[in-house]
């Protein structure tokens, strides 16, 4: 008797999904028990007389309906483009054996089902049979519920044949006593009235009617037993996949959540170690930010304090000299009017100190403009600018020689220079304040410095190295 499932299916609708159907039917009917066009048909076969001949030999058949199933039956409809689809399930139809209409796709997406009125009438039939889905999602149960329906419904169909063949088993049992009765009674020299032939007469026919009975009960009670046994191992074979489908899914399960409270975990910890840089830079920030408004603020602070020192001297030396000339003026006034020889410009700022060389053919100034200057004393020509300092130059002084000159400034240095070049010689570096004096001695052999800083250092003229202090 036919026993294949047969799978119909559009290749332009969901073939994939097909496929994925009869590899779950496959591990529970075996794949030898199912026909599907891409595994079972060969090259150089009639592809319609084998589906033809499949579908004899089938009495279940899935038809797949994906997405696009009932637009292709449509088209073709309209074209009037051969439909084998249509072919298979009006066939089926038309057998009345199991058919199955599939709705396969994503869970929540499934296509709609098709409507009587919308089929062709040869298949219209086909919306009176319950359908099954097949989900993306739950697929290997999905598979599982529909194996097991497919099971409930073929051994439904059996109780049917078994009586047809025990109601003709009986005709033919009944058929062989008569025809055994028949034939004794005929027999020469037995009549009725013969009471011995009667009775082996009815004995044997009740051994013929009793012989098919027994067989047939026997081979009832067989088939029965084997049935029970295929169902009870297709039970435990359905149990024991699904144990296993439901462990891989527990598997599956907790590594997803180990992985997500991992990930988790790491994004946490991420996300903690990104706010404690954030506000270890905050605070970085804002301390850098302290320290330079610190700064800023002594370096401005300082700034005025050297300002407000530097006008205190300036307005010091101002009145000194204020004096000083109010002074002169008095003298002059008692002692009579000296007549003025020249006057020196050239200087930007104010000229603190000015002296002869040793011959009193030049002068030499100092000056506020960070600048000494030599000058012809008999014409008050300027010969030459010492520029070096960085600060105001408060004096300068030749050597007896007149070949140099020392200059003090307010850089914290005195500078030697050469007369004839108005080149720097030598930086005396060593004072921590303003350096107001400097003058060369008397053998020119050593130089003496006063400053701010509460010192007065002599120097090495000659090597302009080391030095010594003389504390006030």
């Amino acid at each position: 008797m036919p026993s294949k499932i047969f799978i119909s299916y559009r290749r332009d609708d969901d073939p994939s999904a097909a496929a994925r159907v009869r590899d779950g039917l496959g591990r529970k009917f075996r794949q030898g028990n199912l026909f599907i066009d891409v595994d079972n048909l060969l090259p150089g076969q009639r592809f319609d007389e084998e589906l033809a001949k499949a579908l004899a030999v089938s009495d279940v058949l899935i038809a797949i309906i994906g997405p696009r199933w009932m637009e292709l039956l449509k088209t073709k409809n309209a074209s009037g483009a051969r439909d084998h689809v249509r072919e298979e399930i009006g066939g089926a139809l038309r057998r009345k054996i199991i058919v199955v209409p599939v709705r396969v796709g994503l869970e929540g997406h499934l296509p709609d089902l098709p409507r009587a009125e919308d089929l062709p009438e040869d298949i219209r039939e086909l919306a009176l049979y319950q359908k099954h889905d097949v989900t993306h999602e739950r697929f290997g149960r999905d598979m599982a519920e529909l194996s097991d329906a497919i099971v409930s419904v073929r051994r439904s169909k059996r109780p049917q044949l078994a009586t047809a063949r025990v109601t003709w088993g009986w005709i033919g049992a009944t058929a062989i006593i008569c025809a055994i009765i028949y034939v004794v009674a005929g027999m020469p020299g037995l009549s009725p009235s013969d009471p011995d032939r009667e009775q082996e007469a009815a004995a044997q026919a009740v051994k013929a009617e009793q012989g098919p009975k027994t067989e047939e009960a026997e081979r009832q009670r067989l088939a029965a037993a084997k049935a029970e046994q295929e169902r009870q191992a297709e039970e435990a074979e359905r149990q024991r996949l699904a144990a296993a489908k439901a462990e891989e899914e527990r598997k599956a399960e907790e590594a997803e959540r180990q992985q997500l409270a991992s990930a988790k975990a790491e994004e946490e910890r991420k996300a903690e170690e990104a706010e404690r840089q954030r506000l270890a830079a905050a605070k970085a920030e804002e301390e850098r930010k302290a320290e330079e408004a610190e700064r800023q603020r002594l370096a401005a602070a300082k700034a005025e304090e050297e300002r407000k020192a530097e006008e205190a001297e300036r307005q010091q030396l101002a009145s000194a000299k204020a004096e000083e000339e109010r002074k002169a003026e008095a003298a002059a006034k008692s002692a009579g009017t000296a007549k003025e020889i020249a006057v020196l410009r050239g200087h930007e700022d104010t000229v603190f100190s000015a002296a002869f060389s040793p011959d009193e053919s030049r002068i030499i100034t100092a000056s506020g403009d960070r600048t000494a200057r030599i000058w012809d004393a008999g014409t008050a020509k300027e010969i030459a600018v010492l520029r070096g300092h960085n600060n105001w130059v408060d004096s300068a002084a030749f050597s007896r020689d007149g070949s140099r000159i020392v200059t003090a400034s307010r850089d914290k240095t005195a500078r030697i220079w050469d007369v004839g070049t108005a080149k720097e010689i030598a930086v005396l570096r060593g004072h921590d304040d303003y350096v107001y004096s400097a003058a060369f001695g008397l053998d020119e052999s050593r130089i003496v410095t006063g400053s701010a800083d509460k010192t007065a250092r002599t120097w090495d003229a000659a090597s302009v190295m080391g030095f010594r202090r003389l504390q006030p």
